[in-house]
């Protein structure tokens, strides 16, 4: 089941790669995603909390993979406005397929969801197993070249965590 899940979502992240080439791709499936966020990110950090008997290291791993591509995929910088320009009026800048990240309170909360997050992955820096933490130093270099703007409210933690 877990695998089925890290499948689908792997999918999804190979997809936004590819749709990057293009712009109008890139803002369908921000737009389409975008909503989910919140849930895809909790079902990633539960299933990253859960003891698995084998190969643990190795989905702990891989859900931060996931996890890094998924936010970076939606919340980059070149895909939200300027926050700025979001308190003036935002039915200016609000392109109709993208609501949700052109909304701050939307914005705000999934902020806040993320760093909530990230404090958890911030227990996991003296994991025993050197994938884990391999992967949390390339979400922390993903946030910081993609999503720096955006999720600059988890700086704190992603130096704690680096």
């Amino acid at each position: 089941m877990v695998q089925d899940s890290f499948a689908v979502i792997e999918s999804l992240v190979a997809m936004d790669a590819i749709e990057r080439l293009d712009r109008d791709l890139n803002a369908a499936y921000v737009g389409r995603f975008a909503q989910m966020l919140p849930g895809t990110t909790t079902k990633l950090v539960k299933i990253l909390r859960r003891n698995f008997h084998a190969q643990s290291h190795k989905i702990k791993a891989q859900c931060l993979t996931v996890w890094t591509s998924f936010v970076t995929s939606i919340l980059n910088d070149d895909n939200v406005p300027k926050l700025d320009e979001m308190r003036h009026d935002v039915s200016e800048i609000n392109p109709p397929d993208l609501p949700f990240l052109c909304d701050p309170k939307w914005l705000g909360s999934a902020q806040d969801h993320l760093l909530q997050h990230m404090q958890i992955f911030a227990t996991m820096t003296v994991h025993s197993q050197i994938s884990v933490r391999e992967a949390l130093l390339n979400l922390c270099h993903r946030c910081v070249n993609e999503s720096s703007l955006v999720l600059r409210n988890t700086w704190g933690i992603q130096v704690t965590i680096n």
